[in-house]
């Protein structure tokens, strides 16, 4: 739990640092970086001609644990581990989307130069 708090805290204070400038271009941009994420993960399918499909487990392990007394016993803990599973993908479906997402990036580009230029126009480093 101690952990979970710290990395979220930390993850809180890295986008903190962000300027002004940069949170707001990166919200300007969200949709079409994703869009854009999707095209390259859309194009590896296509090269591979399946997709991954990635899981993470929890693995047991055998540990080397200390009691308060200094002598040791072995206990189980759990590591993650991914897991990854080919999967059959629709090749003329995956073509379809690919398309649209390239049409989509083709058409949201001119408002999201423009949305930046206002970030930098509107917070000038």
């Amino acid at each position: 739990m101690f952990r979970h708090i710290t990395l979220v805290t930390l993850l809180l204070t890295l986008a903190a640092c962000a300027t002004p400038q940069k949170q707001c271009i990166a919200k300007a941009s969200k949709a079409l970086r994703q869009a854009q994420r999707d095209v390259t993960r859309i194009e590896g399918n296509l090269a591979r001609g399946y997709a991954i499909h990635r899981q993470t487990i929890l693995v047991p392990t055998v540990e080397i644990c200390t009691k308060p007394d200094g002598s040791t016993y072995s206990c189980i803990d759990h590591d993650h581990r991914t897991v990854e599973t080919p999967v059959a993908i629709d090749v003329a479906e995956e073509k379809r989307k690919l398309s649209a997402l390239k049409t989509l990036i083709r058409k949201e580009q001119p408002s999201v130069q423009k949305a930046a230029a206002a970030c930098v126009a509107e917070f000038p480093e």
